[in-house]
């Protein structure tokens, strides 16, 4: 019957297979929420050098006799698992392996540690059974393939639970890599560490998915189904997102000057005499947070900057520092036209000044992103 209901859920996604590494978390490792419980006996605040796989205190996992919380399971125990054809394979569990975790809240949420909670039917009816809570890096399978749970959080149905300060997460071994069930959920049984450091993914038998194009087509499918249901941010407050990037340039005293105009992509300024150097302020965020977590970008991205432009005594010339030079606040090249900033790059212009001259700066702006509507970066914040 679960072979049934789980294998057809995204039938026909089957697009080529990327096998990238996971972006390591900075997961502390403490734990528990705010209910007030304590540490167990001995346990200690850790920084782990690799992601940790797993599901949290309480879940339900499905064993030879019937749903056991995880944290009951003792190697020996026998469990319902299947391979990647979804034939039945029981496994033993060989090592449980509690990890005591604390959430660090001033990162972003998908690198402070924060526990992902997938309600009762996000994927199907009856799927998961209810609630689970498990951590960013634990893998779930769809037809064939693992996808990391953070590259499918929609802030719908999949969200990060800010409810928790600390937590217990629980990555169970089994004598092979295993498709464990956990509240009607299939998910990856944790690996052995391995000796010579092979990614762990390199070593399931199912491939570990984090290509864009076939984690969006879940992706949307779930967020589609979360809308369906009538879901809303009741849980969670969005974040603002606005489209407009708010170029301002700010000089070496940290005066603010605004742009005069913007028209064809050219943001335009006016640089009051004796200005040699400026900084291209603008709001930054990260594509992850403002377009969609399979995108996987952690950059800050302020804007693409093309050519510049600085004109005085009606003589314009081109100020080109910022395509030669490596400077502070621009991204490296990426092969595209321009140069992406952070939200505040730094253009230096002293050849190019004349002495006691207004100058006119235009900036060619060839690409910006969706915005976080208070994501300033660097001194441009107490400006905002």
């Amino acid at each position: 019957m679960l072979k049934h209901r789980y294998g057809n859920v995204f039938r026909g996604v089957s697009q080529k297979e990327e096998m990238t590494a996971l972006p390591r978390h900075a997961v502390v490792h403490d734990i528990h929420d705010k209910s007030g419980q304590n540490l167990p006996e001995g346990a200690s605040a850790r920084h782990p050098d690799i992601s940790v796989p797993g599901v949290l205190h309480n879940t339900n996992i499905h064993t030879q006799s019937g749903p056991q919380p995880v944290q009951s399971l003792n190697p020996g125990h026998m469990l319902v698992t299947y391979d990647p054809e979804m034939a039945e394979m029981p496994a033993s569990v060989t090592k449980v392996m509690p990890q005591h975790i604390c959430v660090l809240p001033g990162l972003p949420e998908d690198e402070a540690g924060y526990p992902i909670r997938v309600l009762q039917d996000a994927i199907a009816d009856g799927l998961p059974t209810q609630d689970v809570l498990l951590t960013p890096d634990q893998c779930l399978f769809f037809e064939n393939k693992f996808v990391p749970a953070a590259l499918l959080v929609n802030r719908l149905s999949i969200l990060y639970d800010h409810n928790f300060e600390r937590y217990t997460a629980y990555p169970l071994e089994t004598d092979g890599p295993a498709i464990i069930v956990a509240e009607g959920l299939l998910v990856a049984s944790a690996l052995p560490p391995c000796p010579n450091d092979t990614h762990w993914h390199t070593r399931t038998d199912a491939p570990v998915v984090t290509e864009r194009e076939v984690v969006a087509a879940l992706y949307h499918r779930l967020l589609a189904r979360a809308k369906s249901r009538g879901l809303s941010h009741a849980l969670f407050n969005p974040p603002e997102i606005t489209h407009e990037h708010d170029l301002s340039l700010i000089t070496d005293t940290g005066k603010l000057i605004r742009k005069m105009r913007e028209q064809n992509n050219l943001a335009m300024f006016m640089l009051p005499p004796n200005v040699h150097e400026v900084h291209l302020s603008s709001r930054a965020s990260r594509p992850v947070d403002v377009i969609a977590p399979y995108v996987q970008d952690k950059r800050r991205l302020g804007i693409r900057v093309g050519e510049i432009t600085l004109q005085e005594n009606r003589k314009p010339r081109k100020i080109s520092s910022h395509m030669e030079k490596d400077l502070c606040g621009w991204h490296e090249h990426d092969g595209e036209p321009g140069r992406w900033t952070d939200g505040h790059a730094h253009l230096p212009m002293i050849s190019e000044r004349s002495k006691n001259k207004m100058g006119l700066l235009s900036v060619q702006i060839l690409d910006s992103i969706p915005y976080l509507k208070h994501d300033f970066h660097g001194p441009r914040k107490a400006h905002k």
